[in-house]
């Protein structure tokens, strides 16, 4: 009887190791809407039209914030327009895609300590630096563009899906474009033409939400409640697939530049399970969230957690037990 319990206490001694707190938590001055990483800085969006700039130290420190001007409303009434998504590039110029008064959006240039307008009145999802002058933007019509800032011109505008957008990123290299929707394909492009590579669609069959990317590997989270991991080559072709069955709605995911370890969110409570890329299992899970994740950052030792809310929550994996 004294073995059994013994035996009880130590498993689950070895399930609570699994778990990790987060070691701070950064409170910033709005909701957040997106969150980005450039080198050792972290880039914050919020819905009242500002842009938080954190160099990461030992711990975050605010280095400055950028405020778009206010809009006025049909009532003549002035707010600050809601920033639905940021992009900085290493020279740190931001993209900042802003809603605008007439209910669609555009997209501004942060350089030189000026705001510039470069688009308006575009449904834009996201913007992306491709190269110091060239910059990629996904419609929510799931339309990408190619415009040059030098030529003040769209290079290239191609439809890749009736289904809307839902997310678009680059790798590492920025030698492939990933664009998403509802349709649950995956769409591998090449983006300094535009021309369609490749299509991911052997796992999820409903909306992706979210994905995430190395330079050959991609990971997607969708409604379907399945995680697809996509294992590819240089010119985007497929080498292996698979894929996790979750009990949640899989809203955000994340990848660390290695392609060691991935992570997604797991459950209705917040938490985000850290999988092992080799055997596809859970070594820990980061607990003590307070809303639902919409973004996860792998950063040095940290994983760094963004939430609908005004909280970004850090864990130290070195921390674990």
């Amino acid at each position: 009887m004294k073995n059994i319990i013994f035996i009880f206490f130590f498993c689950l001694g070895n399930l609570f190791a699994t778990s990790l707190k987060p070691s701070f938590i950064l409170q910033t001055q709005a909701e957040i809407s997106s969150l980005q990483l450039t080198k050792n800085k972290l880039y914050v969006s919020t819905i009242h039209g500002s842009v938080e700039i954190y160099t990461l130290y030992s711990k975050p420190v605010l280095e400055k914030t950028i405020k778009l001007p206010k809009i006025q409303d049909f009532f003549n009434n002035s707010y600050a327009p809601k920033i639905f998504h940021i992009n900085s590039n290493e020279n740190e110029e931001i993209l900042i895609v802003s809603a605008n008064r007439n209910g669609t959006r555009n997209l501004n240039l942060f350089k030189n300590k000026k705001i510039t307008l470069l688009l308006e009145n575009l449904n834009i999802e996201k913007a992306l630096w491709l190269n110091s002058h060239q910059i990629l933007i996904g419609l929510l019509s799931h339309e990408i563009l190619l415009f040059d800032l030098e030529k003040k011109k769209i290079i290239y505008q191609v439809q890749f899906s009736q289904s809307s957008l839902s997310d678009m990123v680059l790798n590492p290299s920025k030698s492939l474009l990933f664009t998403t929707g509802e349709s649950g394909i995956t769409y591998a492009i090449n983006p300094y033409n535009g021309r369609l590579l490749n299509t991911f669609d052997a796992i999820n069959k409903d909306k992706i939400y979210q994905i995430a990317t190395t330079d050959n590997i991609l990971i997607t989270g969708g409604q379907d409640r399945q995680v697809g991991i996509y294992h590819f080559d240089n010119n985007a072709n497929l080498q292996q697939t698979s894929s996790i069955k979750n009990n949640f709605l899989i809203y955000a995911v994340g990848i660390a530049q290695n392609g060691k370890n991935f992570a997604y969110l797991k459950n209705e409570n917040g938490e985000i399970a850290l999988i092992n890329m080799q055997n596809k299992k859970e070594f820990l899970t980061l607990t003590n969230l307070n809303a639902i994740a919409n973004t996860i950052l792998f950063y040095n030792d940290f994983i760094i957690v963004g939430c609908d809310n005004r909280f970004i929550y850090f864990f130290n994996t070195k921390e674990k037990i």
